[in-house]
């Protein structure tokens, strides 16, 4: 019987202690002696605690004799070989007709060809391709930019969207919704087959027309609101992606009533989130960056009681931020979301099921990547060119990374985000990157440490 690896302990106050096992789910508050005893006295068996209080330590994972790398490993691997799934992104262009200041892609807009019929032909076979490997996977079909929707393509994407209805695979689609007006019939039509949307607005008309401008410095805020509410008459699911920086998160009231006054928090087809402004290049210098323990503190100084304002407006964080939460939020809300529970992957590109396929006729291991040729894994023209080798050192999860497997926090986050951890495109010097996972939580337990107390002592 020994102490598990994975436990993390937070001090509420000078005689209580959380305790949460991060790859059982376990949470609980035990008194400073119990704790002293676990954590002074790593070999056990430890002869100062009761029975009742050993039993419930064993029953909740604390205490294990359990080969935990092992179990992960058998885990992760047990889990994908029952949830097979192929997720092909396609960019039909990288052009875009918005100048929004912290795009990652604004270097590579204005010179971006367009995929021709010819061109697209050779995708879908390379797509097909892939299926025939895996014919028990279950397909996603994405489409991304640049925008992919922009209108003077119209005859492209529709041609697009035309051969993945064929293959009765689902829609999803990111899109800064501006010219989703010119694709107006197609999405009547075929509105079954769009399973989801996510578009940003990025504040109140004010402020986002100043973030995301066309090219002549007029705003898009009311066209997209317009395609928003069209799209939602359709029942095709929507997302409003608020990027959210450290200047704009003020006007998430504003956006929230908005929300309400449209109607859109009544549709059962909307939902939005608060998706914080990343760095995931490491340039140090993207316009509005903060790292999340400080939105944290920002969402709940603006909205004191955050999880009644999540349910009113159909809210969550952005992806990691939840997935991080997602046992606390469950013990102390009972509030639990199973899209998180065995994710023990940092990102999608990480298991090596994701593929976008570039404007530029080069394959990209996730979208973060597309148009930087150093990041690309392949080639789909003339043939599928797959460097396997290339896309394999992608293939990281908390078993594989140095620095993760040492970690009590590692189910948590799963490693973080893949392209993050890197300093090139060969993936040679990588490194996990924790993205202050560990500020994240304790500012999370901090911000709740009354209602955890008040629990306790109940």
């Amino acid at each position: 019987m020994r102490l598990s690896k994975y436990i993390y302990k937070h001090r509420l106050n000078a005689d209580v202690l959380l305790i949460m096992n991060t790859l059982t789910g376990a949470v609980d508050l035990v008194e400073h002696k119990v704790a002293k005893i676990l954590f002074n006295n790593r070999l056990l068996p430890m002869d100062d605690l009761d029975l009742e209080t050993r039993t419930m330590l064993m029953s909740r994972g604390y205490l294990t004799e359990m080969k935990e790398e092992e179990y992960v490993r058998e885990s992760l691997e047990t889990y994908y070989a029952s949830h097979p799934t192929l997720h092909f992104t396609i960019c039909p262009t990288y052009k875009c007709n918005l100048t929004c200041p912290y795009c990652f892609q604004s270097g590579i807009h204005q010179d971006s060809p367009t995929l021709e019929l010819t061109q697209i032909n050779e995708m879908f076979q390379a797509m097909d391709q892939m299926v025939e490997k895996q014919p028990n996977a279950a397909v996603q079909f994405e489409l991304f930019g640049g925008e992919p929707f922009l209108a003077r393509n119209q005859s492209q994407v529709e041609y697009i969207l035309q051969q993945a209805i064929h293959r009765n695979w689902p829609i999803l689609s990111i899109t800064n919704g501006t010219e989703l007006n010119a694709y107006f019939p197609f999405l009547q039509e075929h509105s079954e087959h769009f399973h989801h949307m996510q578009i940003t607005l990025d504040g109140p008309k004010e402020i986002h027309d100043q973030l995301r401008k066309y090219m002549d410095n007029s705003g898009s805020f009311d066209q997209i609101c317009n395609n928003v509410n069209f799209l939602l008459e359709q029942h095709i699911s929507v997302t409003v992606r608020i990027n959210t920086g450290k200047d704009n998160v003020i006007y998430l009231p504003e956006m929230f009533e908005l929300f309400e006054r449209l109607q859109w928090t009544s549709s059962p087809d909307f939902s939005c989130q608060i998706a914080p402004i990343n760095d995931n290049f490491n340039t140090g210098n993207v316009s509005g960056f903060q790292p999340e323990y400080e939105l944290l503190e920002q969402l709940h100084s603006i909205f004191p009681d955050w999880e009644a304002t999540r349910d009113r407006y159909k809210a969550s964080l952005g992806y990691f931020m939840e997935k991080k939460l997602r046992i606390l939020r469950k013990a102390i809300f009972d509030k639990d979301d199973d899209q998180y529970y065995f994710d023990l992957s940092g990102c999608s590109a990480s298991k090596l099921h994701n593929l976008v396929f570039g404007a530029d006729g080069l394959l990209y291991p996730c979208v973060e990547t597309v148009g930087f040729p150093d990041y690309s894994i392949g080639s789909y023209l003339q043939g599928l060119q797959l460097n396997e080798e290339k896309w394999q050192r992608w293939n990281r999860d908390i078993v594989v990374n140095e620095k993760c497997s040492r970690c009590n926090l590692a189910p948590l986050c799963g490693g973080g985000c893949v392209l993050q951890g890197s300093s090139d495109g060969e993936l040679k010097d990588f490194e996990s990157n924790c993205n202050f996972t560990r500020q994240y939580l304790q500012t999370y337990l901090n911000l709740h440490r009354e209602r955890l107390l008040e629990g306790y002592y109940q």
